[in-house]
């Protein structure tokens, strides 16, 4: 009988065109039974939006997965939060935004 139970050995490439980039400082999340959904955007600020006192977000790109890969996305988000904090102190949660 052949044991299969071995960590596998990850190997990554690159497209060949890179990989993309996206910068977001605002993330929605909405699920099913099924999947989960994180609609990453970046927070705008105009002078109208300021005066209005809106927030405007443009939502820059989708990412869809299983629960499964939730759960790990979570506990590896919550390994490193914890590593980080220990070399670097808390990470302050933001309160309220305030507009400039």
């Amino acid at each position: 009988m052949e044991d299969n139970s071995q960590t596998p050995n990850f190997q990554y490439s690159e497209p060949s065109e890179g990989s993309q980039e996206h910068y977001a400082n605002h993330i929605q999340m909405f699920w099913t039974g099924v999947d989960v959904t994180l609609v990453f955007g970046k927070l705008l600020h105009s002078s109208e939006d300021i005066s209005q006192n809106i927030l405007s977000v443009e939502n820059r790109f989708k990412i869809t997965f299983p629960w499964s890969v939730a759960k790990l996305i979570a506990g590896s988000l919550a390994q490193s939060v914890a590593k980080y904090e220990q070399r670097n102190g808390e990470v302050k949660l933001p309160g309220e935004y305030k507009l400039p």
